[in-house]
């Protein structure tokens, strides 16, 4: 069954997906450290020290590690909806 997801949902049921013993197991050091880092800036742990601001995980990013560690379970669309008035 197909679901509609926001970037937040996806990035959760991403991570909980790729976390299992046997899907991590199958990332290199350094996807390992692409999504420990993502998962960091989703729950803003990390900070920019020039201004203090957290680093945020955006949809751009979401879109980019999906489409690299998991391709084919995510498919992601740009939609334009015109409301009725």
């Amino acid at each position: 069954m197909n679901q509609t997801l926001t970037y937040r949902e996806a990035w959760r049921d991403f991570h909980a997906h790729i976390s299992t013993p046997e899907n991590w197991s199958r990332l290199t050091q350094a996807e390992r450290n692409r999504v420990s880092l993502a998962e960091s800036d989703y729950h803003e742990r990390r900070t920019i020290k020039r201004t203090g601001k957290p680093y945020a995980l955006g949809e751009e990013r979401i879109e980019a590690i999906l489409n690299a560690l998991a391709p084919g379970r995510y498919v992601f669309e740009k939609r334009v909806i015109l409301l009725d008035r």
